[in-house]
């Protein structure tokens, strides 16, 4: 049953690109992930999921006979949609633009996710090259090519670690220190105790290679 509309904006001054039914009993954007409904059974199947930015996304991979996608219908992702995801597999994909904003949200959803970590359950994270989304590289290349894309993904504790070193600039001591402090503090985000321990572990590790 349909339970909202969402469209793209064009020729307007609104900056926004796509515009959303309101909120309503039975429309909750925060709980809502678009393409689940239609993509269920292969998503099942496949035991992977991958999250889009965009309808137009999921339906570009659907037309690619690429059928396990889905797309939130926010900026950012809510703890139901998480654990919606990781309901279906032990660690999905995020597959966002190319270029600044795509990455940049990459960013913010990987530091997010942080926070609800349990033991077995993470994301991993597709590159896609700048310039490009997921139908673009579709159109250009080719399946086969978006699955090898799929393969080099990488981890989400690699993504966190990159955040936190371009923080710095040089390893000078001070910024040594500024490091331990982001470590101490990503990974006490982590709620549950034994994935917080080994994020730490993790973290302390890469710092001493980096050093």
């Amino acid at each position: 049953n349909v339970i909202a509309f969402g469209g793209r904006i064009f020729n307007s001054d609104n900056p926004a690109k796509y515009v959303n039914s309101e909120q309503t009993p039975i429309y909750d954007k925060s709980k809502t992930l678009y393409g689940l409904d239609l993509n269920a059974v292969n998503i099942r199947e496949e035991k992977q999921i991958i999250l889009v930015e965009g309808y137009m996304d999921v339906i570009s991979l659907a037309q690619s006979e690429i059928r396990f996608a889905v797309a939130s219908l926010g900026t950012t992702l809510s703890k139901t949609q998480i654990q919606k995801m990781w309901n279906y597999s032990n660690t999905p994909l995020i597959c966002f633009d190319g270029d600044d904003a795509g990455r940049k949200s990459s960013k913010n959803i990987a530091l997010k996710c942080l926070e609800f970590l349990v033991p077995g359950k993470s994301f991993k994270f597709i590159k896609l090259p700048e310039g490009f989304d997921p139908d673009t590289f579709l159109k250009k290349y080719s399946k086969k090519k978006f699955f090898e894309l799929m393969q080099s993904s990488y981890n989400l504790s690699d993504l966190v670690w990159q955040i936190m070193l371009e923080s710095i600039d040089k390893p000078t001591p001070e910024n040594i220190a500024l490091l331990d402090q982001k470590i101490k503090l990503l990974s006490s985000k982590i709620s549950n105790k034994i994935v917080s321990d080994e994020y730490f572990k993790f973290f302390i590790k890469k710092k001493n290679d980096y050093l």
